[in-house]
């Protein structure tokens, strides 16, 4: 788990084609979004499988959350999320586009807010118990 602090942290070190998860500690404040999901916005959506959410039956409310997203947040919100070499050197940029997400059949990138979805629904892991090696990498 990373800091926003770069000096706090504890270099990672990734070697070419290994896979590592990076998790910051300080979450990401969406005023409003659990007020519209907690006032009825899902009363009607389904998780096929509960005990290992990853998707909702009705894939067509992954419009709907684009649309709060960008009613909410406006529609070129996004997340940036920039990797650095050392404390300073900027090696790349990411935006990931809250109200352009799509569902887990996209490998572009994209946020999968079906993903989102299920997981709020029926949240099954603990944040802290992300092993940084994968090795027990949720779905």
């Amino acid at each position: 788990m990373l800091t926003d602090d770069p000096n706090a942290n504890t270099p990672i070190k990734i070697d070419p084609g290994e896979t590592v998860w990076l998790r910051v500690s300080d979450s990401v404040h969406l005023p409003g979004l659990a007020a519209w999901l907690e006032g009825g916005a899902l009363k009607d959506i389904h998780v096929p499988t509960p005990e290992d959410p990853f998707t909702i039956t009705e894939n067509f409310f992954v419009d709907e959350v684009n649309k709060s997203f960008s009613k909410l947040f406006g529609p070129h919100s996004a997340i940036e999320l920039t990797l650095y070499s050392g404390n300073s050197k900027e090696l790349q940029t990411f935006d990931f586009k809250l109200a352009e997400g799509k569902d887990i059949f996209a490998k572009d990138g994209s946020l999968q807010q079906d993903w989102f979805i299920a997981n709020w629904m029926y949240p099954r892991w603990v944040p802290g118990k992300i092993d940084a090696s994968c090795k027990d990498e949720p779905s």
